[in-house]
């Protein structure tokens, strides 16, 4: 192959990996400093061929950022999580009693064959000041679920194969209510300034919004801010940042 050749080569193969490359643009919450600090740590992963769908990294150079610090527990001797989530599912909740049944062994037969997992963490995941128990974890059916950057599922979606995020009322209970506002979707928590926050990425599902499509962009990284509202013994996620994903 002649140096011309090779030269072109490499040209094409630059020009086409950077093409991959994608940039986040902040859209909503540029008066504040931490939508303008969080786009540049999500920007700072140029070597990301792939919107962060499942999660979002966080560069360890930018020290206002921290992520949370999981621990990972016996999933087989806590089985009872597993069937507390699900139950708590609206789609199980539709399901037959006999359905509900091979719903409930389905899952429990993924736990026992190593499939599934659970961490836990403690931090004050509602902003008031006291320190939670966070559980992470999932209910997936099927093995295809699973989340990854190239499946497309995943990348249209970033929902449901993603660990969710439940409270715990004690070291065995999941505190449905609330944790109602977290499962709901799939969120990253991490900390800015000490203060707890959540992010989540949607692949253009929402109405309005430029659903992704690989090597064309479109979708969107959020980020809310959970505050706890005592008088009401409830808390709310606020949106305060939103990015658009531009490839």
């Amino acid at each position: 192959m002649t140096r011309i050749a090779i030269s072109v080569l490499m040209i094409i193969l630059l020009l086409s990996s950077g093409a991959m490359a994608g940039e986040y643009k902040l859209v909503k919450g540029s008066q504040y400093q931490l939508c303008r600090d969080y786009q540049k740590n999500l920007n700072s992963f140029s070597e990301e061929k792939y919107p962060m769908v499942c999660e979002r990294r966080l560069n360890p150079k930018m020290t206002d950022f921290r992520e949370v610090k999981w621990k990972e527990i016996d999933a087989k001797k806590n089985i009872h999580l597993f069937v507390q989530m699900l139950k708590d599912e609206d789609s199980y909740k539709r399901l037959s009693d006999e359905m509900r049944q091979k719903a409930l062994q389905k899952q429990i037969d993924r736990v026992e064959a190593g499939k599934e997992k659970l961490y836990t963490a403690r931090f004050d995941i509602d902003n008031d000041g006291k320190k939670d128990l966070v559980l992470r974890a999932r209910i997936v059916e099927d093995d295809w679920l699973s989340c990854t950057p190239t499946n497309k599922f995943t990348i249209s979606n970033g929902e449901y194969p993603v660990p969710n995020l439940y409270i715990m009322s004690d070291e065995k209970n999941i505190d449905m209510k609330w944790s109602k506002p977290l499962h709901s979707f799939s969120y990253t928590a991490f900390t800015y300034q000490g203060r707890t926050f959540l992010s989540v990425w949607d692949g253009g599902a929402s109405v309005g919004n430029p659903r992704y499509v690989p090597g064309k962009g479109g979708g969107q990284v959020y980020v809310y801010e959970p505050n706890s509202i005592p008088e009401i013994n409830e808390w709310v996620a606020i949106n305060v940042c939103t990015y658009e994903y531009h490839q």
